[in-house]
């Protein structure tokens, strides 16, 4: 009876998964809230289930009930770097920068080939003036995904500050490569072959 209670409770929640799939779908937030909600309390100790919450509740600017789940699920599974990840970027925006970089740290101990970690690691640097370790980061970030546009720009803005202007003019020759119709990315290729009259 044991595993058929355990059957039903995996069903039941990924039944009540796709239900809030389809209220998402239809911008309905609350509602896609109350089914992963309802899904959680199916399967308190789903990691998954408790990130998707997790995400969901931050989506609709419940910020603190969602940092309860997003630590609640690397409990549950401490390889969890998305829930990690996610989490950092929570605390980066509840203004927990330093929070959010040992979170970051936590991430890549458990998949060091994850690149938004690398990444955003490479953003705090960079809002410190640390250019160097910045670019150190995002080169991590494009060596596991080198289709990742915004690690390619943030390159080129952090070899810029350093002054290697041809170094970042091919760090956006790579970004428009992923992202060719990026503006932020055409208008700063632009400036660059103004500058240097091509």
């Amino acid at each position: 009876p044991e595993d058929e209670i355990g059957t039903l409770r995996a069903r039941w929640a990924l039944v009540l998964s796709l239900v809030g799939d389809l209220y998402r779908r239809n911008g309905e937030l609350d509602a896609y809230v109350a089914a992963l909600e309802a899904g959680a309390t199916v399967r308190p100790d789903d990691s998954e289930m408790l990130l998707n919450l997790a995400a969901a509740l931050a989506e609709t600017g419940r910020a603190e009930e969602a940092m309860q789940y997003y630590i609640r699920s690397v409990q549950l599974d401490a390889g969890n770097a998305v829930a990690l990840v996610n989490l950092g970027l929570l605390l980066e925006s509840l203004g927990r920068e330093g929070e959010a970089e040992d979170v970051y740290l936590q991430a890549l101990d458990a998949r060091p080939a994850e690149s938004l970690a690398h990444m955003n690691l490479g953003n705090i640097l960079m809002r410190r003036s640390d250019f160097s370790g910045a670019i150190a980061r995002y080169d991590q970030a494009i060596r596991f995904t080198p289709a990742m546009p915004l690690a390619h720009l943030y390159r080129a803005v952090a070899l810029i500050q350093l002054g290697d202007i041809d170094q970042a003019r091919a760090s956006l020759v790579a970004a428009a490569e992923f992202a060719p119709t990026d503006p932020q990315v055409l208008d700063l290729l632009a400036q660059i072959d103004s500058l240097q009259g091509r």
